[in-house]
């Protein structure tokens, strides 16, 4: 019966261990592909800037000819901007139904995105603003496999949507060997020794188009071997339907459907990206860990079975004190006292079963230990493979980020010069130039600034968090700097945080905010520390212009405002590091109130001061 439970309790836990690790698994794959998702939106964006200037001329046609889009050539119009782009490019009229009326891209002549509901409501949304909206590289309807890079602006009078689309071969290649799902799927194999094959499919229920890797031929090839095609079709469409994962247990092998969509609508093809992956999982591991232990207690089973008969024959035939001592050490030993030895009784035969007992107790012993032993190996692999897997997913996401900076963003403002220095190349006025000049000299601050946010950014997480005073980092981050600009007053800041050496940072830049947003009183800053019964809260207030409430999350994120839009998003990622969080709670009109919430195991009284 002991043997049962024991049996029993271990194949709970492999069964347990089994499930975690798909579950970890399914976790990383769900942080890749968003990860991917967000790389790819980034790399997209690329041609945005000459798209919207070539549609905002093409705007300016429309309205010169008297908002009669037939006075538009739009053949004429392609050949005059095609040197701006690599390969080709083709420009588009939808009208109020969503219908194209006009292109220069014959295939496309009158097709309807009416059949496409979510695409045909964000048209709408478009032709109803007044902005430049930029697209992802999205399969041509008609002509499929001819990826295409799609902007769209709306004309004044609301209309019509002027579109343009742009194809080339070598940035859609390139696009492919930097963001490949066969490189996405070969990752995770190696993750999980219990996954055999990783696939990825599209809404149409295509396999992603790249072909399998040598090193992984598994990927998208070797799927009809677990699941019949009939039923992936059904499951599939099911998964798209629903947008949420299924899973078919076929005994043997347990297939795991993923749905994975962008999170945010950002692009009008957005509806149309998601992408479902199906995992294959054996069980064969599992089985013969199973099979290994079911054999050990088998053996002490079987073992427990002949030592009670073989004592029930000697006890029927030998009915005598020393015989009733041993049984007495054996029940003692079965009960789970295995270090309970057998008692001298001066009989030499039972002695002698007395002896082989103990020896078969010191070899049941010796596997328990060695049973042991390796659990604990397993839980401590587990353990540094979690670590391991926090720190990848740390890792991916700081050099994700900061790629994207350093070779997108930077790329942008490049692209930005180049479009004034022509600008003023091409201009006979000279107050002109000068405009232009300062435009470039603008844009070649934004890139310095840039920059210094990179190594910034690089270097947060490395050199380890360590206690510091709050009061000396403020005084560090804000008296000295900006002594002559700011009115700085603070109290009760006697206080140790546990963080980044980044922490100054965070101050500093709260301060220049305050300098070149605030306005007027912006200048007068108080910093307080306030203790709680969940946590400690570290208070920043100016007296400045503050911030609407529509923008109050909206600051933190990368890029936004009217800055580069990367130092409140450098202090959420610095605070980020040991646990803290921030958030803006101030009024519009009577300045800022940023409020962050340090753990109560990141701060602790300054006895030493």
């Amino acid at each position: 019966m002991l043997s049962l439970i024991q049996y029993n309790s271990v194949a709970s836990d492999l069964q347990g261990q089994f499930s975690d690790e798909i579950s970890k698994t399914d976790l990383i794959l769900n942080h890749s592909v968003s990860v991917l998702f967000e790389a790819l939106n980034l790399y997209d964006s690329r041609y945005d800037y000459e798209m919207e200037m070539v549609l905002s001329r093409l705007s300016d046609n429309y309205v010169k000819s008297g908002n009669d889009i037939e006075q538009i050539n739009l053949t004429g119009f392609k050949e005059e901007i095609s040197p701006i782009f690599p390969g080709d490019v083709d420009l588009y009229v939808i009208n109020s139904d969503n219908i194209i009326e006009k292109t220069t891209y014959d295939p496309d002549i009158y097709l309807n995105f009416n059949e496409y509901p979510e695409f045909s409501k964000s048209l709408n949304n478009i032709r109803n603003n007044s902005r430049f909206v930029a697209d992802q590289w999205v399969d041509s309807i008609n002509t499929p496999g001819y990826y295409r890079k799609y902007a769209y602006f709306p004309t004044p009078d609301h209309r019509y949507i002027l579109e343009i689309g742009v194809h080339s071969d070598e940035f859609w290649q390139a696009r492919r060997d930097v963001f490949s799902y066969e490189k996405l799927g070969s990752s995770i194999l190696e993750i999980n020794p219990d996954l055999l094959s990783i696939s990825f499919f599209n809404k149409k229920l295509d396999p992603i188009s790249e072909l399998p890797s040598q090193d992984h031929p598994s990927i998208n090839s070797s799927l009809t071997h677990y699941i019949t095609i009939e039923d992936l079709n059904s499951t599939l469409i099911s998964v798209f339907t629903h947008k949420e994962g299924q899973i078919h247990d076929t005994g043997s092998y347990l297939i795991d459907f993923q749905y994975f969509t962008i999170r945010r609508n950002i692009t009008p093809s957005s509806s149309e990206m998601s992408v479902a992956s199906v995992l294959v999982y054996s069980r064969d591991n599992l089985n013969r860990s199973l099979s290994t232990y079911l054999i050990i207690h088998m053996s002490i089973t079987l073992f427990a079975v002949i030592l009670a008969i073989l004592f029930a024959i000697y006890i029927s035939g030998h009915i005598s004190r020393p015989l009733e001592q041993v049984i007495e050490d054996i029940e003692q030993i079965a009960r789970g006292d295995y270090h309970h030895g057998i008692r001298k009784t001066g009989g030499t035969d039972i002695d002698r079963l007395g002896h082989s007992v103990e020896l078969m107790v010191q070899k049941i012993l010796f596997d328990i230990e060695m049973i042991q032993r390796g659990h604990e190996e397993i839980a401590a692999e587990l353990v540094r493979r979690k670590e391991a897997e926090e720190a990848l997913i740390i890792v991916n996401n700081k050099l994700n980020n900061l790629s994207s900076i350093t070779r997108h963003d930077i790329l942008n403002q490049v692209t930005c010069i180049r479009g004034y220095a022509f600008l003023a190349e091409n201009s006979t006025d000279t107050e002109e130039s000068v405009i232009h000049a300062r435009h470039i000299q603008r844009i070649s601050c934004l890139i310095e600034e840039m920059i210094a946010f990179s190594r910034d950014y690089q270097t947060i997480g490395i050199s380890g968090s360590s206690w510091q005073n709050l009061g000396h980092v403020i005084h560090r981050a804000i008296s000295v700097p900006f002594s002559d600009r700011i009115s700085l007053d603070v109290s009760g800041t006697n206080i140790l945080i546990l963080a980044d050496p980044l922490l100054q940072k965070v101050f500093y830049n709260l301060a220049d905010n305050s300098l070149t947003h605030g306005g007027p009183g912006g200048e007068r800053v108080h910093i307080s520390f306030e203790k709680t019964e969940t946590c400690g809260i570290i208070i920043y207030e100016d007296q400045g212009m503050g911030i609407s409430d529509s923008d109050k999350e909206l600051i933190f994120e990368r890029g936004y405002g009217t800055g580069t839009g990367l130092g409140l998003f450098l202090i959420r990622e610095i605070l980020a590091i040991t646990g803290m969080t921030i958030k803006e709670n101030g009024l519009r009109g009577s300045g800022v109130r940023f409020e962050i919430h340090v753990p109560p195991t990141q701060w602790k009284e300054d006895s030493n001061n």
